[in-house]
């Protein structure tokens, strides 16, 4: 039983991770001129990483019998397993962008930002 859990977190956590990953794209490309599309899409992707986690959780809680029963803590250690797994994906991506294709924009983004902090200060 326990093997069916990693598993299944496994692979729920994997399509959401790579459905974020998508939707980062997505947002990526649309840039920041278009405000209200950004809103749209990033309340959509929002929508849908509730609707994936609730249908991932759903479909391995109806694996257990009556007798035995799915528990609360049962259901919110496959959730939090199942967003370790995403956040992999979405932290190899990340890293992945700041090291190939955005690392001077990230390194200029904080710069400015340490800038201001120390205005602040």
């Amino acid at each position: 039983m326990n093997k069916n859990f990693w598993l299944e977190a496994l692979k729920g956590g994997t399509i959401i991770g790579l459905v974020s990953v998508g939707f980062a794209i997505l947002t990526q490309t649309i840039g920041e001129d278009s405000t209200t599309l950004l809103k749209v899409v990033n309340f959509l992707s929002s929508f849908i990483m509730i609707m994936l986690a609730f249908a991932f959780t759903r479909k391995f809680s109806a694996g257990h019998s009556a007798e035995v029963g799915f528990s609360f803590g049962r259901g919110l250690g496959f959730v939090v397993a199942m967003m370790l797994f995403a956040g992999f994906i979405q932290g190899l991506y990340s890293a992945i962008m700041a090291k190939f294709f955005i690392g001077g924009e990230l390194l200029q983004a904080v710069d400015e930002a340490m800038a201001q902090m120390q205005d602040v200060l």
